[in-house]
């Protein structure tokens, strides 16, 4: 079943982008473009950054330069200086990315960057972990080819991982958005939305998660804990964030310290006007033979309910 979706037109892509396409690009690159363009409008306005694009509204143009990029691929604990005390854990790594290539797996710890250490830095001007701001800088800084150099601590065992630096050259880009149509007259919601705020039951032994990624795309920014998604199938990537003092003296030791530590997937099929709460169940009966693989939590939907989405 299709819904119906109140999407910006994508008014103009300038000529600095096609400028930037071989000379023979022909048909087939501009169609792939147009599909491309078209699917990342359709997600942003998923995601609600148009909702204040309303009809009769000037058009809003974004310019980008010109640039080259390293796609870095990790999803970092940087909430607080607390939890990079002993480095950054590494929640999720995006396929593709350097950190991929490198052999970077969820759960490690980045210690090191380049042999600059990443522990121990504190909080910057924000309160969030300094140690993501140094890694950042550190691959910024070096040239293309050079090599990229991470500390790694997994499971109590060091590592030494590297790879070379590979940017990809960026064409400029000028985008002009002109107003949304209007929305359907009918009353339906078109999308979903899925909440990680903690209003789980704990007496079904329910407590917070984090959604990292969503059908392998970042879920959002930082703290973010409503997300809107489109009707159909998903596939969630959840951290847990399980509070330490609530875990059986029989698991902490296999938990560690940091919530985090584990990520899991969960595969939804999702309908429109519902509201989707996820958390992480703990699973007392597995913890007897908890192990490697994190058996015991599992990332639930605890609750749907009716939820207009717009």
């Amino acid at each position: 079943m299709s819904h119906p979706r109140s999407l910006p037109c994508l008014l103009t892509l300038a000529a600095a982008l096609a400028a930037a396409l071989p000379a023979y690009a022909g048909d087939d690159t501009a169609a792939q473009l147009r599909d491309e363009l078209g699917a990342m409008r359709l997600q942003l306005a998923e995601r609600g950054l148009f909702a204040d694009l309303a009809a009769g509204a000037a058009p809003l143009t974004v310019e980008l330069p010109a640039d080259r990029r390293v796609d870095l691929g990790l999803v970092v604990d940087s909430t607080d200086a607390a939890h990079a005390r002993d480095g950054l854990r590494v929640l999720a790594v995006t396929p593709g990315g350097l950190g991929a290539r490198m052999g970077v797996r969820a759960g490690d710890v980045l210690t090191r960057v380049n042999a600059q250490p990443l522990t121990g830095l504190g909080a910057d001007a924000d309160g969030r972990a300094l140690a993501a701001s140094r890694l950042r800088e550190a691959l910024d800084a070096l040239p293309d080819g050079a090599a990229f150099a991470l500390g790694v601590d997994r499971g109590g065992r060091a590592l030494a991982l590297s790879a070379p630096v590979e940017r990809v050259a960026l064409p400029a880009m000028r985008v002009e958005l002109a107003a949304a149509a209007d929305p359907p007259a009918a009353d339906g919601s078109s999308c979903a939305r899925i909440s990680t705020f903690d209003v789980a039951p704990r007496n079904q032994r329910v407590y917070p998660a984090a959604l990292l990624l969503i059908d392998g795309r970042n879920a959002g920014v930082s703290g973010q804990q409503n997300f809107r998604v489109s009707p159909g199938h998903h596939v969630l990537t959840v951290a847990e964030r399980i509070d330490r003092r609530q875990l059986p003296s029989t698991l902490i030791a296999r938990a560690g310290r940091s919530y985090g530590a584990s990520t899991k997937t969960l595969e939804i099929d999702v309908s429109a006007g519902q509201i989707y709460h996820l958390g992480a169940q703990l699973r007392v009966d597995r913890v007897p033979d908890a192990g490697p693989g994190e058996s015991w939590w599992e990332p639930v939907i605890w609750l749907t309910a009716p939820a207009r989405c717009p």
